[in-house]
């Protein structure tokens, strides 16, 4: 039923001015002086084919602009009935001096006149938010009265009376925040779904967001009142945040990670404290790294990571494995920069330990390590994680002496971690079997297999080095005579 109304918008006000036209008629001529007002009065059939004509061809080349009936309506129907209207007040003479059968020219103006200001009025209530403030009360009160949710929580966002409800909330959240007490945690979850990664807001509504967030019990409606607030560059949003990086649910972690570290430009100072309690977490403590690949970090927040990766404990541990993936997005955009700033730590003896190994692995990753650091780094005074990887890298591309020389060092030392590591290392390399399942993990270092892995191992170690394997005295390492 579109099209018919915009054909109207198009070509109404022309048609009215054409038939106003054939009722015009010719005056008749005045048969005394007492009848020189009605003299005065002259046809006015041409002024109105005209302007009749005029309309058409405006109404035409909008057509044409377009290219389709799919105009905009309101603003169509404001030009053509507008252009009508002002053509009829200054081409035609005024009522009283027409002739008495104008009643027709009366209903015209009329007509002309008030949708103009219709639409006019139509296009300020929209302005001002009225129309879509009452849409938004009703699609509000129909979300709190639904019952047909979908199973997935998750899956109420991609509604169409959540979408609908999202475009009528543009200029006020209020309708959308008065649902956040709501019993129904589909209700909440529609309510904050169309809060999503909303840039403006009135005074106090993030607050009250914000404590429909603290007091919410169901993971994904957490995370979709993370994601409303995502865009809040303001401090109490901010330290909520960094506390929601511990939280019991992965999903809200995440969702808690991409708004903090996408490129956001919140003060360190803000989230300091609730990232260095979530590195400390010991729940935690098998997450890796706090950053997903491809965020980053404040120039405040990586200092403070690399004083961290110093300490004892957990922290350092995840505290490393963060920085090794700021540097990866950092070592993609400042390459060389970055690279020679990566190698200066790894052959840092004073460096922490983890940070060397991580970032030295961040090197070998992307072939940034040459071979004469690599010998370096195998060398007895370097941890053993990295002699480790060092040698592996080494034996890699060829049988090297002093790479077999590391792994019969670090096979000799009370580790059963180490000592898997080693038997991996030995057997893949080296062409020796330690009992290790090919294309499997290595068993827990407590169980009965990795002692009989590291019983082999020592073996190895204690006669390999007059060339013999200990295990099966026919291997010859490659490049051995």
């Amino acid at each position: 039923m579109a099209w018919p109304l915009r054909l109207i918008a198009l070509f109404g006000p022309a048609v009215l001015l054409l038939i106003a036209a054939l009722l015009e008629t010719e005056p008749v001529p005045p048969a005394d002086a007492a009848e020189e007002t009605a003299a005065a009065a002259t046809s006015n059939r041409f002024p109105l084919l005209i302007g009749s004509a005029a309309l058409a061809v405006a109404g035409g080349a909008m057509l044409g602009y377009f290219r389709t009936l799919a105009v905009p309506l309101g603003s169509t129907a404001l030009v053509t009935h507008g252009l009508g209207l002002l053509w009829l007040l200054l081409m035609l003479p005024p009522l009283e001096q027409r002739a008495p059968d104008s009643i027709y020219h009366r209903f015209m103006e009329s007509w002309l006149a008030v949708v103009a200001v219709s639409v006019l009025a139509q296009h300020w209530l929209v302005r001002t938010g009225a129309i879509l403030f009452r849409r938004a009360r009703l699609t509000s009160q129909e979300i709190g009265s639904k019952e047909d949710w979908p199973p997935d929580l998750a899956a109420c966002k991609e509604l169409p009376l959540v979408k609908t409800f999202r475009e009528s909330i543009v200029f006020d959240a209020a309708p959308a925040i008065d649902l956040l007490g709501h019993r129904r945690p589909e209700v909440r979850m529609a309510a904050l779904s169309a809060l999503e990664f909303r840039p403006t807001w009135r005074p106090g509504q993030v607050d009250q967001v914000l404590n429909a967030v603290q007091g919410e019990a169901v993971p994904v409606v957490r995370v979709a009142a993370i994601n409303a607030v995502a865009n809040v560059d303001e401090r109490r949003p901010t330290e909520l945040l960094a506390e929601a990086l511990h939280d019991n649910d992965p999903r809200v972690r995440q969702a808690a990670s991409d708004a903090l570290f996408w490129d956001s430009h919140r003060p360190w100072d803000w989230m300091r404290n609730g990232v260095r309690a979530t590195l400390a977490d010991p729940k935690l403590h098998d997450c890796g790294s706090l950053l997903r690949e491809g965020q980053t970090l404040p120039r405040d927040g990586v200092q403070s990571l690399l004083a961290w990766s110093a300490e004892r404990g957990q922290v350092s541990v995840r505290a490393a494995q963060t920085l090794a993936v700021y540097y990866l997005r950092a070592l993609q955009e400042r390459t060389e920069e970055v690279r020679e700033e990566l190698m200066k730590t790894v052959l840092d003896p004073q460096a922490p330990p983890l940070l060397r190994i991580q970032f030295a692995r961040l090197l070998a990753r992307n072939r940034m390590i040459d071979m004469m650091t690599l010998e370096k780094l195998v060398d007895a005074s370097n941890p053993a994680p990295l002699r480790l990887m060092s040698a592996e890298l080494l034996l890699s591309v060829g049988y090297n002496s002093t790479a077999v020389g590391c792994l019969r060092e670090v096979s000799k030392l009370p580790n059963r971690e180490l000592a898997l590591d080693t038997a991996r290392i030995v057997q893949n390399y080296l062409n020796v079997d330690m009992g290790l399942a090919v294309g499997q993990p290595p068993p827990p270092a407590g169980s009965p297999k990795a002692a009989e892995i590291a019983r082999r191992l020592t073996l190895w170690a204690a006669k390999s080095e007059s060339g013999e394997s200990a295990l099966d005295s026919t291997y010859k390492p490659a490049g051995m005579q």
